[in-house]
This record gives structure tokens, sequence and C-alpha cells, in this order.
């Protein structure tokens, strides 16, 4: 059968209660702190398997330092009982090898007063810092050194113990405390006295009064959900009213709003229509508008076709005008003494206008023709003046008879076609 302990860590603060709280169950479980100020704030209660045994550790703050008031420590006392009940095997009370003053002694006579009775048969003094014993000395040779310290221990029942926090791996140090506690549960049992009596009772009276105040809610939210039941009732009865009024206005409502449907989908099919013939004649306006760009766009084409060719035949006289302009130069440059021959040219003129003389005498009908061809002569006559390299006119006539014979021929000719077939012949 498993062995259950519990023990309860007492001692003024800074002489490393939590530290051999630590130890006994090895491992970090309450935060310690080697300075003189306290870490441990709270009672707080831990567990652990220790070589089979089931130890329970409750650690308490410094409860009789001075800074803290009266109400705080009560309040600590009853949480210390309340996690050690229904009471501890041991009270391992907590002292420091090497410090031992009138404070520290006043501290001990308080935890004993506190609990009274059978406390010091339920307790262990435990001395921490072990390894501060000089010379191989052990703690019960400090002790006996000590008058007040084996006074203390001998009220204990000369149950005294050392820790050396620092040396974790040391077991000995803690088998050895457990067999102690074992030894004081097999003798005494569990500590009880009117503390721990107290304490329950304040527990049962606190937790009295809660569930009294939990009643006391449980009562006015009863009434509470009874009114609101009330009032959901006279609110369901609200709402039908109102589900009937809705009903019978909805049904009002649709006929209305069928009838106003009817309406406008009468008013939108007519404006569909509408708007299908308004579709149809915009279709038709658009082919047309199509049919529109179709022919300006062809006769942009012709404009394009009948500017180029306008383009073309203006690069053409162009060309020919500056070919003119180029033989114009050559025969001004090759024209030497053309002055000298300005004389003969007149005479060749007059030439030329006797023999226009002679061909509208010639054809009559067509005088506008003879008058033509008789320029013609006049440069045909300076042209062969030009030529031959006449002297005079003389020769330039000369040279041009035969070709004023030809052309007269010709004339006669064309005359003679005209009277006979009414078109007029090619000279």
């Amino acid at each position: 059968m498993r062995s259950d302990i519990s023990v309860v860590l007492l001692g003024k603060t800074g002489v490393g209660k939590s530290a051999s709280g630590n130890t006994i169950l090895g491992r970090e479980v309450f935060q310690a702190n080697p300075n003189a100020s306290s870490v441990t704030v709270k009672c707080q209660k831990a567990t652990a398997e220790v070589n089979g045994t089931h130890v329970a550790v409750v650690d308490t703050p410094g409860l009789f330092d001075t800074e803290l008031s009266e109400e705080f420590v009560k309040k600590e006392i009853i949480r210390c009982v309340s996690l050690s009940a229904p009471g501890p095997h041991v009270f391992v009370l907590v002292l420091q090898v090497g410090r031992y003053t009138i404070h520290e002694k006043k501290t001990v006579q308080k935890i004993l007063k506190l609990f009274k009775g059978s406390a010091a048969t339920h307790t262990i003094v435990l001395f921490t810092r072990a390894d501060d014993l000089k010379d191989g000395m052990t703690i019960k040779e400090y002790v006996d050194k000590n008058k007040d310290l084996k006074q203390l221990v001998g009220l204990c029942g000369g149950r005294c113990h050392a820790f050396n926090n620092k040396d974790n791996n040391n077991l000995t140090q803690v088998t050895s405390l457990i067999k102690k506690i074992e030894e004081i549960k097999e003798k005494n049992g569990r500590y009880s006295n009117y503390l721990y009596q107290w304490a329950d009772a304040e527990i049962e009276r606190r937790k009295q009064k809660k569930m009294d105040k939990r009643e006391r809610a449980i009562q006015k939210r009863e009434v509470e959900l009874q009114k609101r039941e009330v009032e959901l009732q006279c609110l369901e009865r609200c709402i039908c009213d109102l589900e009937e009024r809705l009903q019978e206005k909805v049904k009002i409502t649709m006929k209305e709003e069928n009838l106003k449907m009817h309406e406008e989908k009468r008013k939108l099919e007519k404006e569909r229509g509408q708007l299908e013939e308004e579709k149809k004649e915009e279709e038709e306006g658009r082919r047309k508008l199509e049919e529109e760009q179709r022919k300006l766009e062809e006769e942009r084409k012709q404009l394009e076709e009948e500017k180029r060719k306008l383009e073309e035949e203006r690069n053409e006289l162009e060309k020919t005008r500056q070919d003119c302009n180029k033989k114009a130069r050559e025969e001004a440059e090759n024209s030497n003494g053309f002055i000298k021959k300005c004389g003969m040219t007149t005479i060749g003129a007059t030439v030329g206008s006797l023999l226009v003389a002679l061909l509208v005498n010639l054809v009559a009908p067509g005088a506008s023709t003879a008058v033509a061809v008789g320029c013609s002569l006049g440069g045909a006559i300076l042209g062969g003046y030009g030529a031959v390299g006449a002297k005079n006119p003389l020769e330039a006539v000369k040279s041009s008879s035969s070709t004023v014979i030809t052309i007269a021929k010709e004339i006669q000719r064309g005359k003679q076609e005209l009277a006979n077939t009414g078109k007029p012949a090619q000279i």
C-alpha cells in the first residue's frame, strides 16, 4: 500500500523554505531566492513521488514578517490549513545555520504559540546551509553549542535535520528526512487542534455563505425568469395580433400591387412596342447612313484617282515645261546672230501672210482653217530658212514652195470629201 505524508514548511523569510521544498520534491516547484526578500507571497502546494512515498509539501510565506497585515496573515493561515487538510503529518520549522538571532527566536515562539497543543510533537527543526558547518561538525554538535537552539530542538522531541540545498544530487539527506517524518506519522498521526477546527469551520462558513449567496442569486434569477415568462407570453399575444393584422394588410397590399403590376406591365409592353419601332427606324436610318457612307467612300476614291491622274498630268506638263525650257536655253545658246536674222524673220512673216491670203481664196468656207494653215506655212518658211542656213528670205520661200503646193492640194481634197460624205477629211 502506498504511503502518503503531508508536510508544512514554516519559518522566517529568507531562511530557505522554498529551496528546501524543492529539495524534498526533487524538482524546481517553488520559486526560491537566496536573498532576504520573500519570493513566496501566498501558500502553495506541490506533490511528488519520493522513494515510493507520495509527498505533499505546503510552502508558506513569512507569516510573521512585520510588513504583513493581520488580515493577510489570517487569510493565508486559513489557506495553509485548507491545503494541508485534514491536517499535516509534520511541521518542518526551517532555520539557517549560523543565524539564530532574537528576531528568529521570537518568530519561532509565535509559530509554536499559533499552533499550540501538540504542535511541537509534530515538528522537525530543519537547518539549511549545512555546507557552512565547519571541521566536519554534525548538526547535533552545532545545536548542542547553542543553548536556545538546544532548548528548541528539545521541545520538538530532539528531532532536527540539516539540508544542503546546493547539493541536489545528495538523495541521502532527503530519504533521511522522509524516514523521520514517517516515524512521527506512525507515532502521532495527523496534527489537529483548535486552529484546524476553526479553519474548517471558517471554510465551511464561507462555503455556506457562497451557497447562500448562490441560492439567493438563483431565487432572484427564478423570479426574473418568471417575470420574463409573463412578459414573453404578453409579447407572444401581441405578436399574434400583429401577425393577423399584417396578414390582412398583406392581402390588401398584394391585391393593390397586382393591379399596379398589371398596369405597369401594359405600359411596359406599349413602351416596348414603341422602342421596337424606334429600333427599326434607327436600323433603317443606320442602313441608309452606311449606304451613303459607302457612296461617299467610292466618290472619295474616284476623286483620289482623278487627283492622282491630275498629279501625273501635272508632273508630265512640268517635265515638258522643263524640257522646253532646256531646249529654249540650248537654242538660245546656239542662235548666234539671231538679232541679225530678225529682219529676215519679218520678211518671212510677210510672205507667210501672202500665203494665208492665197489659202483663204482657195477655201473660203474654211477660212479659219486657212488662217491656221497660213500660220503653219509661215513657220515652215522660217523653219526652211533656218534649216538651209539661207542668207535671204527668197531662198526660204523657194525651199518651202513645194510644201505650200502640197498643203493647198490637201485642202482642196478635204473640201471635196466634205461635200460628198458630209464628214471632214483628215489632212
